[in-house]
């Protein structure tokens, strides 16, 4: 499946999240951290909880964009976009406003990661989307060793590439069933399809200014994985 044919097929959420060591300043100025992300009109609406505050984009939750800054960890949210460097263009623009912070200086990072789930939906039904996955990752012998009729399946790998680990997932699901891996609706959602969870992370001691790189790099790193899946499916 070819990225345009891919683009047309998929809906898709995303995370980045940062970790650092935890900070004493946050816990006694979050309510400036909260004035400044407005000020400086990222999002018009925010919620203090314990240690971390939560910011949306309508009144009460997220509806497409979001983020959330706390003590040791802080990160960008994105639901459904609308093009696939949608989430990387808003996320790095949050991080450099983040960055020009007067209130919290960023400590140290101690690990950068992205979660990126992707719906791909089908218009064959469930029965042929599990044999796909099932002639494509399990061997014949594997699959006679194993014995009985295939109902279901889900592969969960973890791989080092580009300086990153990786943790994939991917399984073939039944119609409706994908809103219990996306937190928001779509339409796609009443089709059969293939989830695609990729966690893509970095455990190290990191500059905060590695961020834009690192997101890039693993942005590119996610879609290739993801397009290379679903032309190797072939749903």
């Amino acid at each position: 499946m070819a990225k345009k044919q891919l683009d047309q097929y998929m809906v898709n959420e995303h995370v980045l999240e940062v970790r650092y060591d935890s900070s004493v300043s946050f816990l006694t100025g979050d309510g400036q951290v909260a004035d400044y992300i407005r000020s400086v009109n990222l999002f018009p609406h925010w919620k203090i909880d314990a240690n971390i505050v939560n910011f949306f984009d309508t009144p009460l939750e997220v509806k497409q964009l979001g983020a959330f800054i706390a003590f040791n960890r802080a990160g960008y949210i994105v639901k459904n976009p609308d093009t696939q460097n949608f989430f990387q263009e808003k996320a790095i623009a949050f991080w450099a406003k983040f960055l020009e912070n007067n209130v919290f200086p960023l400590p140290e990072v101690d690990r950068f990661g992205t979660r990126t789930k992707i719906f791909l939906s089908s218009d064959k039904p469930f029965e042929e989307v599990n044999q796909a996955v099932y002639e494509k990752f399990i061997t014949a012998d594997a699959r006679k060793t194993l014995g009985g009729a295939e109902s279901d399946l889900t592969y969960l790998i973890k791989l080092e590439d580009g300086g990153f680990t990786l943790n994939v997932l991917i399984g073939p699901l039944h119609k409706g069933e994908a809103e219990k891996f996306l937190s928001f609706k779509s339409e796609r959602f009443s089709s059969t399809g293939l989830i695609l969870d990729i966690d893509c992370y970095i455990q190290d001691r990191l500059s905060p200014k590695d961020i834009p790189r690192l997101l890039r790099d693993a942005m590119t790193l996610t879609w290739d994985k993801a397009n290379k899946i679903a032309k190797f499916v072939g749903l």
